[in-house]
């Protein structure tokens, strides 16, 4: 189960708008982050082997492989001093 909250929606539907583009937001595994950890990129379609969630408005995009390995995945937009960001849980 794929999980984004209003928050999340709501920057992510505010940044597309400024970008003047109808991006969709893969998540993937993040290497920088260090291992287990899950990022988020945008994209411009979906691949073979992907699976596809529609969560109000936004298209997000993730391999079907990781995916099952990883749900339950929530998204959420915090903010925090010195700045924000999403925050990304996950069964990993």
């Amino acid at each position: 189960m794929l999980t984004v909250t209003d928050k999340a929606i709501d920057f992510l539907m505010n940044l597309m708008q400024r970008m003047e583009a109808q991006k969709k937001v893969r998540i993937t595994l993040d290497d920088a982050a260090g291992a287990n950890a899950l990022g988020l990129v945008l994209d411009e379609a979906a691949g073979d082997g992907d699976a596809v969630f529609a969560i109000h408005g936004i298209t997000f995009l993730m391999d079907q492989d990781l995916y099952e390995k990883a749900e339950p995945i929530d998204i959420d937009f915090i903010e925090y001093t010195p700045g924000a960001g999403f925050k990304i849980t996950s069964g990993l």
